[in-house]
């Protein structure tokens, strides 16, 4: 992804404590999708993914090897089976009211970066920043074109399957599509023009864990040597958000950040 491709600005919402840690040890937690309600979302990008498998499989001759590898891969895809996947999720509306619902018992706050300057931060080897694409007939669309431009011949033929074992066909294959199914949602949640930040199969090292709720959710730090591109904040709306406001900018202040402005949120809802 190019950074002439990317949005001026890309919005993070969380809540106080996230927006102290982000700053305070300039670095975001990527959260293992297998254990959020996001698991379903990368689940629907799988099962786009299957949709192109399956077309392949259609176009391989009869009684062609090529055929049985491809019906392993729709075997293996019809299990969900989900690749070891970390995201932080952005958006490019910086005041959604349907993301300030979500922070309905604590003060959320939208964290605003400089796009070209989040993607130098934060994309490391291996890290990919990601604009989520929407909906079931584009989905299906876009995976194709997808893997059309990662392996170009696989459109017309599968030729390229051959002179490999077919473990190492199906390897290959699935970890092409596991790349791609973080980028695709269900179209219900278009308005959130959703970019994300994603990681997959980490180094075990870098995996550590946090209680939430009544799971150990699996994170990766993700760090940054550089002050981070924050450009502006939102306070999400609240009883005390004019104090909060003045909160967050003082700390702002107080940690290098005296040119990020601060406001409150225009959005007519209340906690």
């Amino acid at each position: 992804m190019s950074s002439e491709e990317l949005p001026e600005r890309l919005s993070h919402y969380t809540d106080l404590n996230g927006l102290f840690g982000i700053v305070e040890h300039k670095e975001f937690w990527l959260s293992n999708v297998s254990f959020l309600n996001d698991r379903e979302e990368l689940s629907h990008g799988l099962a786009a993914a299957k949709a192109i498998v399956v077309e392949l499989q259609k176009r391989a001759p009869e009684k062609d090897m090529r055929r049985e590898i491809l019906n392993k891969l729709v075997r293996r895809m019809s299990g969900r089976s989900i690749p070891d996947t970390y995201v932080a999720c952005f958006c490019e509306k910086p005041d959604l009211l349907s993301q300030w619902r979500g922070y309905g018992s604590v003060q959320g706050v939208s964290i605003h970066f400089n796009g070209a300057g989040l993607k130098d931060n934060f994309v490391r080897s291996g890290t990919e920043l990601y604009q989520v694409v929407y909906g079931n007939v584009q989905t299906k669309k876009q995976v194709e074109d997808a893997i059309a431009a990662s392996v170009p011949e696989i459109q017309h033929e599968i030729d390229w399957l051959l002179g490999n074992t077919d473990k190492e066909i199906e390897a290959e294959f699935f970890k092409l599509v596991s790349r791609l199914a973080p980028k695709f949602k269900h179209s219900g949640f278009e308005e959130e023009c959703e970019w994300r930040l994603v990681l997959q199969e980490p180094d075990a090292s870098e995996i550590q864990f946090r209680a939430r709720g009544k799971v150990l959710l699996p994170y990766v730090k993700l760090p940054t040597v550089r002050q981070l591109p924050i450009e502006a904040i939102t306070v999400g709306p609240g009883d005390e958000d004019g104090q909060v406001a003045a909160s967050v900018q003082f700390f702002l202040a107080k940690r290098g950040y005296t040119e990020v402005s601060v406001r409150r949120s225009e959005t007519p809802y209340r906690t």
